[in-house]
């Protein structure tokens, strides 16, 4: 399907002139927001610790980017550096002392850089205002596709391309299962920390709608407890996966921030009358 939803964040971000840190899990619609509503002169993605990746194609060396940056800044443009999470942060100090007549935008797919960019001792510490993009407000679907099932799954932006029908999804649901995966598994990776079995099997319950410690902690028997178990939600809050306060019950797709809402619940949909 070839659609794109508007959100409330296209409202905020339009008009920014102040450095700005948009940060959320990955294929939650950061880059496609800034592409879409922020008029910039600059743009490159952060294709690893090396290399930064023009909208051309080209592939530039950090330190020639920056340059780049820096001259656009000067003469007041408005930059975008996306997947900042993989900018090494020996840069960090660089970009502190970048011209502030201009507009510094760093998107990155990582709960992770929050910590890092607001550390105490991080040089970019006061310069830049945070913002999270997290998946799209069922709200926001709804009061453009009126289908409160499709609604529930086109919150996650990256589905939107694969179908048009809740039966498709269903018909296809051993992909997506595999894609979803492998998005957590990404997340993970990006926080480092390995996506483990006990937490496969976490989100999976989760996505069920168990979502009380005690309940998961009898279900899954693992060692420790709810003690333990109460650690891992929190970690997976953390890392931007999964909202504790946003759980309806068991029988109920959860709202979390999981990718589609991990496919697995949606087959215990319920629409809403």
């Amino acid at each position: 399907m070839r659609l794109v939803l508007k959100r409330k964040e296209c409202g905020q971000l339009r008009g920014v002139d102040y450095w700005l840190l948009l940060y959320g899990r990955r294929k939650t619609g950061k880059t496609t927001l800034m592409k879409n509503y922020i008029k910039y002169d600059y743009f490159v993605t952060m294709a690893n610790e090396t290399e930064g990746l023009l909208e051309s194609g080209e592939r530039v060396e950090v330190e020639e980017l920056l340059r780049e940056v820096r001259s656009e800044l000067k003469k007041g443009g408005t930059v975008i550096i996306d997947e900042f999470q993989r900018m090494p942060e020996k840069f960090y100090a660089d970009i502190s002392t970048l011209d502030r007549n201009g507009t510094l935008i760093l998107a990155g797919s990582s709960y992770g850089v929050l910590e890092k960019v607001f550390d105490r001792n991080s040089p970019l510490l006061g310069l830049l205002t945070p913002r999270e993009i997290p998946i799209m407000s069922y709200e926001d679907v709804l009061s453009q596709l009126e289908d409160p099932v499709l609604s529930t799954l086109f919150r996650d932006p990256w589905i939107i391309p694969f179908i048009n029908t809740y039966e498709e999804f269903v018909e296809r649901l051993k992909e997506f299962s595999l894609i979803s995966k492998g998005l957590i598994g990404e997340v993970f990776k990006e926080e480092e920390r390995s996506l483990t079995q006990l937490y496969y099997q976490v989100l999976l319950k989760v996505a069920e709608g168990f979502w009380r410690t005690s309940q998961l902690a009898g279900i899954l028997q693992v060692k420790g407890g709810e003690a333990t178990v109460s650690s891992l939600m929190n970690r997976l809050s953390k890392y931007g996966i999964d909202k504790e306060d946003q759980y309806p019950g068991k029988g109920v797709l959860p709202q979390t921030c999981l990718p589609c809402d991990f496919t697995l619940a949606v087959r215990r949909v319920k629409v809403p009358s």
